[in-house]
């Protein structure tokens, strides 16, 4: 399927998967959340490696979704160390941007 219609179609796939709770909001864990608003990748990764031993596969593709990073790998330990390498990349270079 192609074109808006197919975007649309595959969004609202994408929201459905989410757990909400009884008022119709995303229920988000606080260390997740806290993750998505940090403001640079460095904390964004040390916040990752401290929740290792938490994440889920949901964590990981709201993480995806929020970022707008597509992962390879489908087993949760290469979807982390994935995940984990692209925040390293990117915080290498985040500082670099404003020079």
């Amino acid at each position: 399927m192609g074109g808006i219609r197919g975007f649309m179609e595959d969004t609202n796939k994408q929201e459905m998967d989410l757990p909400f709770d009884q008022t119709g909001g995303t229920e988000l864990d606080p260390e997740l959340e806290r993750l998505l608003d940090a403001r640079n990748y460095t904390d964004k990764l040390e916040m990752l490696t401290n929740m290792r031993d938490r994440l889920t596969k949901d964590m990981i593709r709201t993480i995806c979704i929020t970022h707008d990073i597509r992962l390879n790998a489908q087993e949760l330990p290469e979807q982390y160390q994935e995940l984990r390498e692209y925040m390293r990349v990117m915080g290498k270079y985040e500082g670099n941007r404003l020079r």
